[in-house]
């Protein structure tokens, strides 16, 4: 687990916009609520986050960025988590596999600023899943 000493430092650099914490034993995110200026945020791989610990990404509201490949989080948490961010450009959700609906429903929250989506799909989505029916 990180060491306290370092995440009470890490929340002092109210001034950071980038963060990689890729592959980290990282076991808390709530040092993120004191980096109101962080635009890109990595999290991949954090194998020690839970659902819960996702949630304090919703208050980076600057964050344009947002990688979470390869982690333990609900497709309902990460729509919740894009649903809070106004600008995310970014979403890296690789490794997670999803339903289709759940995929649209993530979509559905961020697709007016989204320019980039990275994701996984589950083995039983198939072609006819990917056609929507139009009124």
């Amino acid at each position: 687990m990180f060491d306290y000493s370092f995440i009470s430092s890490l929340s002092c650099a109210r001034k950071l916009t980038w963060l990689n914490l890729t592959r980290t034993s990282i076991s808390s995110t709530c040092f993120l609520q004191y980096l109101p200026n962080l635009e890109i945020l990595d999290l991949s791989e954090c194998e020690n986050l839970i659902d819960c610990d996702f949630h304090a990404v919703s208050q980076c509201h600057k964050l344009q960025n947002l990688y979470l490949s390869f982690d333990k989080v609900n497709p309902k948490t990460i729509k919740d988590i894009v649903s809070c961010i106004p600008q995310l450009e970014i979403l890296d959700i690789s490794g997670i596999f999803l339903k289709f609906f759940e995929v649209t429903s993530i979509f559905d929250q961020c697709y007016w600023t989204l320019m980039s989506i990275y994701l996984s799909l589950d083995s039983t989505v198939n072609e006819k899943d990917l056609h929507r029916d139009t009124i």
